[in-house]
């Protein structure tokens, strides 16, 4: 989050950092060139953590926020339309970004879960139950962050939806658009 998050670090910067955190994480590089780059002293500190786990849990650990930040790093990159903003296109892709954000979350606790709580029934359910459930969260949140996400020249709305209804991003905070806006959004709440 603190790479994906700050508007002020251009995209092919944030690519560099996403680079430097995964050599951390998987290759074990020193994260001081990291901490250097993004300012984000937490890192060290929790790298230690991390191998003061049992192997298991770290190789899960690193499967997971690996593939999290391998799919922000996708998403990063993604330059703004002709109206200026950071879209998302098509349902399929809102889920594959949510699952990116928060679905892998959601496995690697299963995972964890798994390796730690003996006699959990059906291994694939609990997977499965935990990235729909990590997904479910971040496709609620970009819904809800709308108005602030648009303000700040992105949004997670997929373009087809708000096509739907012949409207702008910015269209859809205005009052006088609040009935297109409910009919364009409806689809995703009720996938939500």
């Amino acid at each position: 989050d603190t790479v994906e998050d700050d508007p002020k670090i251009a995209p092919d910067a944030k690519r560099v950092l996403f680079d430097g955190f995964l050599g951390c994480l998987e290759r074990q590089e020193d994260p001081a060139n990291f901490v250097s780059q993004s300012g984000d002293e937490r890192l060290p500190a929790a790298l230690e953590l991390l191998r003061t786990l049992p192997s298991s849990h770290q190789e899960t650990c690193v499967r997971w926020i690996s593939e999290l930040a391998r799919g922000m790093a996708i998403y990063c990159l993604r330059p703004p339309g002709p109206d200026g903003m950071v879209a998302l296109t098509t349902l399929a892709d809102l889920e594959r970004y949510c699952h990116f954000a928060a679905g892998t979350v959601g496995l690697l606790l299963s995972e964890l879960f798994l390796d730690d709580v003996p006699g959990l029934p059906d291994a694939d359910l609990l997977r499965d139950l935990g990235e729909t459930y990590g997904r479910a969260l971040q496709f609620v949140n970009s819904l809800r962050d709308i108005p602030s996400d648009i303000e700040t020249g992105r949004c997670f709305v997929p373009r087809t939806a708000c096509s739907s209804e012949g409207l702008s991003y910015r269209d859809m905070i205005l009052p006088e658009h609040r009935a297109a806006t409910h009919r364009a959004l409806r689809p995703l709440y009720a996938r939500a």
